[in-house]
Parts: structure tokens; sequence; C-alpha cells
């Protein structure tokens, strides 16, 4: 009988152990879906991002040019600001810099406006860079 209740006992036990040796590899591999999963949309989003404030950059150049057609720049534009996260100070500073292009009379003020969306986004793209490898690491 002391054979039959040992037996049943590690059975039990192995039971809960292999149970909770289960538990803990889903959530582990659950985290890490979901790491890698977040780290490649942070990724893709900084891409565009760049991507697009070069067209963006590169587009608005020829704002004051005769006859030219604003259709790209608009395109990359909104592309940006759809981006951005109002609820986020940089975020904000960079729309706000963005929005000036509507009122430009000059080279020189799109020339300014050009450096300001760049020293504004260098640190906002930097910083998401840093959530990204964070999150590639499975950090949350």
């Amino acid at each position: 009988m002391n054979d039959y209740i040992t037996a049943v006992v590690s059975a039990l036990v192995g039971s809960i152990i292999g149970a909770i040796g289960t538990y803990f590899t889903l959530r582990y591999n659950y985290r890490q879906l979901f790491a890698d999963t977040v780290s490649k949309s942070r990724n893709k989003w900084l891409d565009e991002m760049r991507k697009n404030i070069s067209i963006m950059l590169a587009e608005a150049r020829k704002i004051l040019s005769d006859g030219y057609d604003k259709t790209k720049f608009y395109i990359v534009r909104n592309q940006v600001l759809l981006r951005l996260n109002s609820s986020e100070p940089k975020h904000a500073l960079l729309k706000k810099e963005i929005e000036r292009y509507e009122t430009c009379q000059s080279l020189s003020e799109i020339i300014n406006i050009e450096e300001n969306i760049l020293i504004i986004s260098e640190p906002l793209l930097k910083r998401e860079w840093e959530r990204v490898k964070k999150e590639a690491k499975g950090a949350e």
C-alpha cells in the first residue's frame, strides 16, 4: 500500500511540476512573440517615418516653384502627421513645425523649418529606436 501511495504522490507531483513548467514556457513564448511583433511594427514605423520625412523635406524645397504640383509633398506630409501621437510632446512639436509650411513665403523660411524638423526628428527617432532594441531583447 505504501508503494501505491508513493507512486500516486510522485505522479501527482510530477504532473504539477510539468504543468507549472508548461505554464511558464507558454508565458515566456507569448511575451517573446509579443516583443517580436511590437518590435517589428515599431521598426516599420521608424523606417516609414525616416523615408517620409526625407521625401517631405526634399519636396518642401520645391513649394515656392512656379507651377509646382504639391500633391507629393502633401501625401508624405500627411503620412508623417498621421503617424504622430499628438499627446507626446516631441510629436506635437514636430506636427507644429510641419504645419508651418502652410505659411511659408521664402526659401529661408523653408530652410529654417527643415532645420527645426531635423533637430526635432533626430531624438524622436532615436528614442523609438531605443524602444525597438529594448523590446527586441524581450524587455517591456
